[in-house]
């Protein structure tokens, strides 16, 4: 690595000091876990699960992927908008696939089901 130019030359031994988790570092995921953590605390998040007016809300997360969970949409939505004040966001709408699972929902009939069928394809394709 090397100084930007206009700063004052070092020795070798002169060491940088990260303020910022680069991604690909090994401490990265847990940076990124504790800005998560404290920015869903401030929402109002205890262990992820929210509860609001009686409606309650769950984010799973994997890695950088959030998936929202809930019976409000309005509650939903505001979640989104704060969390969008923090990071940068793509909502890519409704969830059909989640860590390999996929989730078919069927609102006229009141129906959701889930499948590991394409699980079961790859391991039989090996």
């Amino acid at each position: 690595m090397y100084q930007p130019d206009g700063f004052e030359e070092k020795t070798l031994q002169w060491v940088w000091r990260l303020r910022k988790a680069l991604y690909g570092l090994k401490q990265a995921g847990w940076c990124w876990h504790e800005k998560l953590h404290e920015v869903l605390n401030q929402l109002g998040f205890d262990v992820w699960v929210y509860l609001c007016n009686g409606v309650q809300l769950i984010i799973p997360v994997f890695i950088d992927n959030i998936t929202i969970a809930g019976k409000d949409k309005a509650v939903i939505q505001r979640v989104k908008d704060n969390l969008h004040k923090h990071f940068k966001l793509w909502d890519l709408g409704p969830t059909s696939w989640l860590l390999g699972v996929k989730i078919e929902r069927d609102r006229s009939k009141h129906s959701l089901s889930i499948s590991q069928c394409q699980y079961a394809f790859d391991i039989l394709e090996r």
